[in-house]
């Protein structure tokens, strides 16, 4: 974070972009700014990227050591800018074969529960259409039974007329 901090300063607080110019900013302007302590502005200084001055007033402003560090900072927050982009291309990227991906499990799915749902309704005509022919045997046989009875009721009302016409005889 702090680093990200420094960055932020001398690339956006330190350069006026376009122009290339240094500029100079009190140290209380870059603490509000820029979140950067005092502490690490010294280690700024002593590693000879910022030159601080006197401010009249109290404090310190500080500026970038060199006219010369100018183009190559400006360089490197380029290719910054252009690896972040790169980065934030291949996330979105990542994020799309995600949902393509999650799109295709969630088709799989649906087209899974509707051929169990086929599955299931063909389940049950089979069961209602063997239910139907189980009715229809147990009608079936219920009136072959029934005209057996009648059938074998006639024929023992036959017998016994043709066994009462022998005796008589």
């Amino acid at each position: 974070a702090t680093q990200k901090s420094a960055r932020r300063l001398i690339e956006e607080g330190l350069i006026l972009e376009g122009e290339n110019i240094r500029l100079s900013l009190h140290e209380a302007q870059i603490n509000r700014q820029f979140n950067l302590k005092k502490g690490l502005l010294e280690e700024l200084v002593d590693s000879r990227l910022l030159r601080a001055e006197p401010f009249l007033r109290g404090g310190y402003s500080y500026e970038l050591a060199h006219d010369r560090l100018v183009a190559p900072i400006m360089e490197a927050k380029q290719n910054r800018k252009a690896e972040e982009a790169k980065a934030a291309q291949r996330e979105r990227m990542q994020e799309l074969k995600a949902a393509r991906e999650k799109a295709q499990e969630e088709k799989a799915l649906r087209k899974q529960a509707e051929l169990g749902q086929k599955k299931a309704q063909q389940r049950s005509r089979l069961a209602l259409g063997l239910a139907g022919l189980a009715v229809l045997l147990a009608i079936t046989s219920g009136i072959f039974f029934f005209r057996a009875k009648i059938s074998g009721g006639r024929a023992q009302a036959a017998l016994e007329n043709f066994e009462q016409e022998n005796a008589a005889k």
